[in-house]
């Protein structure tokens, strides 16, 4: 993923515009499968804004920072996200295990000593935002895969993938005007 971004970014198109092509292309295929009336009745439509919004933000800090940082050093640091994900849910009130810390700890300190190659890029910061943004959204998908019924599941991607299109898109309009 990292290197193919990075490819078509540095070559063709800018992050913006790759961002609305990918997203656009996969909300269409969710298309068919999204009846208003399933959005109606699980009660989809603000959680799917929510996490829709956190993966904007992840895939787009992302995409800025391999603007500035090779994509195997993105994507190493995009690895943060699974120790991420045990801090982030910590910190948003679930009980962790002292064990899943330690480990979290252990991991994060396994990364930094691997990642201290080189000086650190604008870039390495963007990637970290990105994982910290995606950490964010797999915690917050959770709590609301337990509270929707299952018949959620379809209509909640579908609704992030054209939230995170129409996000990708107005960004489109405040940068290039």
């Amino acid at each position: 993923n990292m290197t193919l971004v990075k490819s078509v970014e540095g070559d063709q198109v800018g992050p913006v515009e790759f961002g609305i092509v990918r997203f656009a292309f996969a909300s269409l295929v969710f298309l068919p499968f999204l009846k208003k009336e399933d959005v109606d009745e699980t009660g989809v439509l603000q959680p799917a804004i929510e996490l829709g919004t956190l993966a904007f933000l992840g895939y787009g800090m992302q995409a800025v920072g391999l603007l500035t940082a090779d994509a195997s050093r993105c994507s190493f640091i995009s690895a943060i996200t699974v120790i991420a994900v045990p801090i982030v849910a910590g910190l948003s009130g679930q009980k962790i295990k002292l064990i899943n810390w330690i480990a979290a700890g252990i991991s994060l300190a396994g990364v930094s000593l691997l990642e201290s190659g080189g000086e650190p890029s604008v870039g390495d910061f963007w990637a970290l935002g990105s994982s910290l943004m995606f950490a964010t959204h797999i915690v917050r998908t959770e709590k609301y895969s337990k509270k929707l019924p299952s018949t959620a599941s379809v209509p909640l991607l579908a609704l992030q993938l054209f939230t995170i299109t129409t996000l990708a898109t107005l960004s489109a309009g405040l940068l290039y005007g």
